[in-house]
Parts: structure tokens; sequence; C-alpha cells
């Protein structure tokens, strides 16, 4: 109905009464007007278009049954955009589900073509295709070389599966392999299973226990990684076994089983009076022990086309924890259920979305008007963390606290108060002022003549006063306050590592308490050109921590994905005496945790690597444990800045011009070009 020329026309024949619907004209008229065409006249004469005469209605397009076509059009591409974004929607679901199990591309093919995520009544559950797709996810999420366990195992065909996919360090089998008129229970099915392990159980990493589950249940390890129960599905038993394999999981650990359904199964099987079909009770057996041990959660349920889905269970914290939320939760406060919506939100939002949403987010006045080095988006950044992902299960940890912004933020960032004794924030700092922290302190109260090496305390103490009743504050030296504290913390702020000495003894006080899978560690001085340490600190720890979200100008946060184990600690405390090499290497897996680092921020980047570089090389006692030798290191450096400087021009940013940044880029550079000469 666009075009302005239509000719429509219809076959007469003797019948017709000789009415001819035409259309023509300039605009298009609605398929035009009936022209009565003579009676008697011969078929070629009334069909013929010279002998009709022409009657324009009107020359106007918009006639209703236009008006009507298009908006049948225009309300046909609106709900294909709305699908399309719908269908680009699910696929952002997808996407998210794999950055927060930090599944890559190549995993992902493996097993599954798509992950879909979907609500839960209490947290997220992901649904998984079948469980070799859970084996393939949760291989991401186990330590290496777990301790395993499945519970009935039949022939050992899933058995061979966990061993093949998870590769445990220890795998304990078990089953009733006695003789039955079920064959599922007959004796030789225990000769395939050791006939499949020949070599692993005389290695000692398989072993079989027979017996009925309720008996070889006590016999598994006390701490296992994984577990998997497969037996009779019913009810009463299945109740009994998830209550006794309970006590064997590890805090992080998954506790995972089979026919989650409502199927029906033969009553002939051992435990089971009659041979009638009884229904499967392993739903109600799994919802009735969550409602009894708040420590576990629903973590994965897998979609078989068998309908013989199986459950995966994650304990999050202890046992000690459950207790302290069921505490929490008896008395009605934030804490009886934890969500990780704020922190999936954040790692999977662009640049700009992550700044929209964390300005949408109410910031209390107080916490607004509290003098800070921090931008506004790193506040509500502290603030949104203590308001959505604190969930009481432990503290908050903050070292560098200035003037009180952070103390402020996450104080009033608590959405209930806090059970119990209300001590959440410990905080730590020594409150004598540098240089810098002087003339800032004086910017902000013009009245007070701050001077180097003096004591700013009272001037925190009245910014923090709101929120004390909630601190434990030390004032002194952080590495002998950190010797006599315990618990587990939710967020650990970090603003204090100036120097590397400090690097071990509070990762060695902080990282052990962390809860893996919900802490959060933000570092505050990630982006700074004068502490390399922090780079080569996260590169050792690239195996258990995670990218969340960087903020300007600084700060980086990061998720812990798994306990920190006593090895790593021991790297930390002695940051100083791994080669050079290696701790560029370091330095560089610590940075590629952060993605996509804008201009300025890699240039921030290099100023902290030629910085490392200097630090080693300028230092008499460390020149001999480089083999290349200083004068290389020095070439290296001055490659580096050369790089970074061509960088800048290519971006076409100027070089720093603060007091700090360009103070390091000016001796920096003068270092590198005078090694050069």
């Amino acid at each position: 109905f666009f075009t302005c020329k239509t000719f429509v026309s219809r076959r007469i024949n003797d019948r017709e009464t000789g009415r001819v619907p035409v259309c023509t004209g300039k605009a298009c008229q609605n398929f035009g007007p009936y022209t009565e065409v003579a009676e008697g006249r011969s078929m070629r004469d009334r069909t013929s278009r010279s002998n009709v005469s022409w009657t324009p209605r009107s020359n106007c397009c918009w006639t209703p049954r236009s008006i009507f076509s298009l908006f049948l059009t225009f309300s046909l591409l609106a709900l294909l955009f709305l699908g399309r974004q719908s269908l680009m929607g699910k696929f952002r679901e997808v996407h998210s589900v794999q950055r927060s199990l930090n599944i890559n591309a190549t995993e992902t093919t493996q097993f599954s073509p798509t992950l879909f995520l979907r609500p839960q009544p209490h947290n997220g559950v992901y649904f998984l295709p079948d469980r070799k797709a859970l084996l393939n996810v949760l291989k991401s999420l186990l330590p290496r070389n777990p301790i395993c366990a499945e519970i009935g195992s039949w022939r050992g065909n899933f058995a061979l599966e966990i061993h093949q996919i998870l590769q445990p360090g220890r795998l304990v089998i078990t089953d009733l392999w006695a003789e039955s008129s079920d064959d599922r229970y007959k004796e030789g099915n225990m000769d395939i299973v050791e006939r499949i392990f020949k070599n692993e159980t005389l290695s000692g990493s398989v072993q079989l226990l027979k017996g009925s589950s309720l008996k070889t249940i006590s016999e598994l390890p006390n701490e296992l990684h994984f577990a998997y129960l497969d037996t009779t599905h019913f009810y009463l038993q299945t109740a009994r076994e998830l209550e006794l394999l309970a006590s064997h999981i590890l805090a992080g650990g998954f506790l995972c089983g089979h026919d989650y359904t409502h199927a029906f199964g033969s009553g002939s099987r051992v435990g089971y009076q009659g041979t009638s079909k009884a229904q499967y009770g392993v739903i109600e057996a799994v919802h009735e022990f969550l409602l009894h041990n708040q420590d576990f959660s629903l973590m994965f349920v897998t979609e078989e086309n068998s309908l013989h889905a199986s459950f995966c269970l994650t304990r999050d914290i202890t046992t000690i924890l459950g207790t302290k939320a069921n505490e929490r939760a008896k008395q009605g406060q934030r804490g009886s259920r934890c969500s990780k919506s704020f922190i999936l939100r954040l790692q999977n939002a662009s640049r700009l979305e992550r700044a929209s949403y964390l300005n949408e987010i109410k910031l209390h006045r107080e916490v607004a008007k509290t003098p800070s080095m921090m931008s506004g988006l790193e506040v509500r950044f502290l603030f949104g963390l203590a308001r959505y992902h604190f969930c009481g299960l432990g503290n908050f940890f903050e070292a560098g606290l200035f003037l009180g912004a952070s103390t402020v933020a996450f104080g009033l960032g608590l959405s209930l108060p806090p059970a119990g004794s209300g001590k959440v924030l410990e905080s730590y700092d020594q409150f004598i002022a540098d240089t810098i922290m002087a003339e800032k302190i004086t910017s902000h109260y013009p009245k007070v003549r701050l001077r180097p090496g003096e004591s700013f305390a009272s001037i925190y103490t009245q910014n923090t006063q709101s929120v004390a009743h909630l601190q434990d504050l030390y004032i002194g030296d952080i590495g002998t306050a950190l010797q006599t504290r315990s618990g587990p913390l939710e967020i650990v702020f970090l603003d204090v590592l100036k120097t590397q000495s400090l690097v071990g003894p509070v990762m060695r006080g902080t990282l052990p308490r962390m809860i893996p899978g919900h802490s959060v560690l933000i570092h505050q001085d990630f982006m700074h050109e004068n502490l390399p340490w922090i780079h080569v600190s996260m590169g050792v720890l690239t195996a258990f921590f995670e990218h969340v979200i960087t903020l300007p100008c600084c700060t980086v946060a990061f998720l812990n994905t798994k306990p920190v184990p006593e090895e790593t600690l021991r790297r930390l405390d002695s940051l100083s005496k791994i080669p050079l090499s290696k701790q560029l290497s370091l330095f560089d897996s610590g940075v590629a945790m952060v993605p996509d680092l804008e201009p300025q921020y890699a240039f921030t980047i290099c100023m902290a690597k030629i910085l490392l570089i200097e630090l080693r090389v300028e230092n008499t006692k460390d020149k001999n444990l480089e083999p290349e030798g200083g004068a290389f290191w020095m070439s290296q450096a001055m490659l580096i800045l050369q790089v970074c400087e061509d960088n800048l021009r290519h971006f076409s940013i100027e070089p720093p011009g603060n007091h700090t940044s360009a103070r390091v880029y000016h001796r920096l550079s003068a270092w590198c070009r005078g090694q050069a000469k």
C-alpha cells in the first residue's frame, strides 16, 4: 500500500453483474470506486478498461484500511524486536552462569551447548543437561585431586566417569553387591568394578567397600570434597543417608545424588517390603535436609531426558557458620540467607552498566559527606557490599582507614543491625600522617594544622561515632594485632599494603578466614604505581580469586573462590626472596586477572613494573640473586618505558600530572634513561 500506482482487476464471467473493482490515480485509493458497466454489452466490452469511467474518490493515502495495515506491520516489528531482546537476555544469562562458575568456552563445549540459569525460591540453581555435565562443572570448582566417594555404584559406570573427569586423589566406591533377586545387587557386579579399577585398587587410590550404605558411610573419609548418592532412592533411607553424609563433606564441598525425580521404582529393592512399585522420595528427603541444614544449599540440578535427574548440594560454610546463620535467622537478623546477585550483576555488566548500577544506590547522607581519598563509585561499592552482599556469616575487615569513609560506608550500609555483640567491623590503622595525608586533611579541615608524623585518630573517631558500636578498633601495628584475631571474614578491604613487608602478615591473618564462594577481597591501591608487590601477591593467588570490578581511580575487587592453602601463604611470606624473573611473571599474572584495562591504568601498571625492577636492581643485597645481572634488567625497564610512552601517544593521553603519579613517572623515566646512558 506504499505505492501510488495500483491496478486491481477481477475476471468477470457471464453470470456476474459487471461491477469492476479498479484502483488507479495519483494517490492510492481504497482499491478505487465501483463503476457500473452497461447491461447488454459483450464480455470484451464489459471487461475493457477503455469502457470504464474513472471517478477518483480521494487523493489521500491514509484510509482506515491503510492505517490498520500500518499498525499491524509495526506491531509485528515490535514483537520481533522484543523477541530478539529476550533471546539475547537468555544468552547473557548463559554467559553469566559461565562467568560465575569460571567456565571457559572450551570447557563448556565438552559437555553442553548451553547452560541456563533459572530462579529458585531461596537461592540460584544452575540447570545442566546431564550428570556428566555436572562433573565437568565441578571439575573447575574443586581442588586438584579431590577426595571423592560414590555410594551405590552398581557396575561402576558412573564411578569411572568420576575418576576420568574429576581425577580424584582418592575415590571410595560402595555398594551392597549381595545376592538378590534384583540384578542391581548381584555380587558379580563387584567383580566388574574390580576389573575396571584393577590398577587403582592396587595403588590404593581407589577403595571398594561392600555393605549397606548406612554402614559403609561411617567408613568414608571425614574430609570429602565430593560425594554422589545412588542407592534405593526411597524417602526414609535417602533422608538418613544425607544426614550421615553431611558430617563428611568439607566446607566448599559438594553432596550430590541421583533420581531427583517423582518416578516410580520397584518395591522389591532391599530396604522396601512388597513387590509393587513405589514412588521415589529423593526430592522430599533433599528438601527436608535443606530445611534442617542451612550450611547446605541446592546449587545444581540436571535435566536428563530419561527423567532420572541428579541434584547437587554445596556446603557454603562450616557447620559452625551454619549454626551462626540459624541463630541470626531466629533473631530475625540479616544473615539467614546469602546471595551473590550483587556480585554477579557487577561481574557480568559492562563498564558503563556497572557505573549506572552503582550510581542508583542511594547513599546515606553521612556517608556522602565523610571526607575520603576514594572516588564516589568506590564509596558506593563499599556501601552496596554492606547493603546487598553481607549476610552476617562473618565480619568486615578494613585496614588503612584514613578519615573513616570506608568505616561509615560499611556500618551505615547494613540494612539490619547485626546479632550478638554487634562488633562486625574489624578496623586497623596507626593514624600517623605522612606528607600526602597531612595535605589532604588540611584541605578538608583548614583549621587543623597537621604535620607529618602526627596522629589524626581524633578526627577519625569524630567522623565514625555513629557506627562506633559496630566496631573493634585497633590502633598500632597490624601484624601484631592480627595474631590474636579469628573468625570468618566476609569483606576484606585493604588500603594498608604500603610496604612489601606487610603483605605476608596481612594475607596470613585474613585469607584463611575468608569464606570460599562468598568473601570479597578489595585492594584499594591495586592501580597504584608505587606498590608493585600487590600485583605480585595477586599473581600468587590467581587460582583462588576471580575479578569482580575495577573502579576509578585505584580499587579492584576479587571474589574468593577456593580456600588458600598453607603452601601459598608461605610464598606470600617470602615475596622478597623470589627471583626477579619469577616476580615479573607473577606480576603479569596478577595484572591479567583484571580484564580490559583502560590506557591510563595500563600506564600506571607499567610504572609499577618498572619500579619493581628498580627496587631489585638498586638493592645491593639482591644484585647477586639474578643470573642475568643488573644491566640486563635495566635494559628491560627501558623497553617497558618506551612501550608505555608509545601507548600514551597512540591513545593521545598526557603523562600523569597529579602529585604522586607525576613524581613516579619523572623519577623512573630519568632512572631508565640515565642507566641506559
